[in-house]
């Protein structure tokens, strides 16, 4: 991130880089200035337009970043994919647009750090981007969507026409395609196992221990019932000799062999 910072920081404050470096597709193509194809990124039209486009690189890209190093050990190279494909598509599109309309100049970063934030709403949709007093805090996905609306609204109430919606527009479209390119596995979830109707029940008693252990849960045998013990396995436990003595000849013990 500190290569963006330093790029957009070296060309701002000089008039004469600025006209020189600005993306104008008629001297692109009448004059043969390609090199402004990599240079419109680094030149702003006031302080204020770079101000605003250094503290959104900041958070935007210094978030995306940290989420990039904690999917890959190359997130700061990620990120700077990321950015250069944003900044291509927005770039080339605008310059074949505008290749013969000579009124036409464009300045300025915003159209990267706006494909880099599309990356992140991706990435990380229930991020908690910014605080909104008394509405508490606005995720990721909400947060974007709130400042693309808020540039088409600034453009229209103010009438700045050096705000180019078409390079922000397809900048974050280039920013989304590319994220789903490195990261194809964002929007897919896989499907949980199904399961018989034999291991429904216990798919219940174990669900407690998660839907694989529920799943695998070995099934108890049931044990055999009991039956009452038959006249040879009595008189075995009983012998002879060591019957026990009762009272009476008669008596309900007796009654109960006599049964069996």
């Amino acid at each position: 991130m500190s290569v963006i910072f330093i790029g957009m920081s070296i060309t701002t404050f000089s008039k004469k880089l600025h006209l020189k470096f600005i993306l104008h597709p008629v001297s692109i193509f009448r004059h043969s200035e390609y090199y402004r194809l990599f240079t419109s990124d680094l030149v702003h039209n006031d302080i204020g337009h770079f101000l605003l486009n250094e503290v959104m690189a900041f958070y935007v890209c210094g978030d995306l970043e940290r989420n990039l190093r904690s999917r890959s050990a190359h997130g700061s190279l990620l990120l700077l994919i990321i950015y250069l494909v944003s900044f291509a598509s927005g770039i080339i599109y605008t310059t074949f647009r505008h290749r013969r309309d000579f009124d036409y100049s464009s300045a300025g970063a915003s159209g990267s750090i706006i494909g880099c934030m599309m990356s992140f709403m991706i990435l990380a949709p229930s991020y908690i981007a910014l605080y909104l007093p008394l509405i508490g805090g606005i995720k990721n996905i909400y947060a974007s969507l709130i400042v693309l609306i808020g540039l088409i609204i600034y453009k229209v109430r103010s009438g700045n026409e050096l705000m180019d919606h078409e390079r922000h527009f397809f900048s974050a479209l280039g920013g989304i395609l590319i994220t789903l390119v490195l990261f194809p596995g964002v929007f897919i979830k896989k499907r949980p196992r199904e399961i018989s109707r034999d291991q429904k029940g216990t798919y219940h008693q174990a669900r407690q221990e998660g839907p694989v252990a529920a799943i695998t849960a070995p099934t108890a045998e049931p044990t055999p019932p009991k039956r009452p013990p038959m006249v040879a396995e009595t008189t075995m436990l009983y012998p002879q000799s060591a019957a026990p003595a009762f009272s009476s000849p008669a008596s309900s013990t007796d009654k109960y062999f006599m049964v069996w």
